[in-house]
């Protein structure tokens, strides 16, 4: 945690984001409500975060003090915000495994029937679906496999509950997420 003391004006040019303070007394402005002694908390969205190059939300608490001789002074911390939402973790591309399950090049219909079975996979069975287009082809591929072997399992998987597939099913090398 770091502390800083900074005049009120330098505080707000580098937070750099606007902001709404609600006082108690509807006729006091944002300046007063600064300039009196207390406790403002300036919580700071990640998008900000993200664009100062923080790696995550941080929360602002600036405590104006007022002194003997009637000036304000200014004393903010920097804390890590604590969320108790668990933070999506961040996936990587490596490469690996999928099951190619539908190919086809027809550009009326394709898109919607590789759409269609990867809404039927999904509902069966608990594979990620890709649909993915490249030129010309719409393919609809199965699952984040690290390994052949797994990649196989899934795949007799696949024939036995969608046996209509079976022609088209294959083992494709691509890049993951893991």
């Amino acid at each position: 945690m770091t502390k800083l003391k900074l005049p009120v004006s330098l505080l707000l040019a580098a937070i750099g984001c606007s902001m709404t303070l609600r006082a108690e007394v509807n006729d006091s402005t944002i300046v007063d409500r600064l300039n009196s002694a207390g406790t403002i908390k300036i919580d700071q969205p990640a998008s900000l975060g993200s664009r100062l190059g923080k790696g995550s939300d941080n929360v602002i608490v600036a405590t104006v003090v007022a002194d003997s001789i009637g000036s304000n002074k200014l004393e903010a911390e920097i804390a890590e915000k604590q969320d108790n939402a668990p933070q999506a973790a961040a996936t990587k591309k490596v490469a690996g495994y999928r099951v190619q399950v539908f190919s086809d090049n027809n550009p009326r219909t394709a898109k919607a029937e590789a759409r269609a079975k990867a809404k039927e996979l999904a509902n069966a069975l608990p594979y990620k679906t890709y649909v993915v287009f490249t030129a010309p082809y719409w393919r609809l591929r199965v699952g984040d496999f690290t390994s052949k072997e797994e990649a196989e399992v899934a795949a007799t998987r696949i024939k036995k509950k969608f046996p209509g597939y079976s022609a088209e099913i294959r083992i494709v090398r691509d890049k993951i997420n893991h």
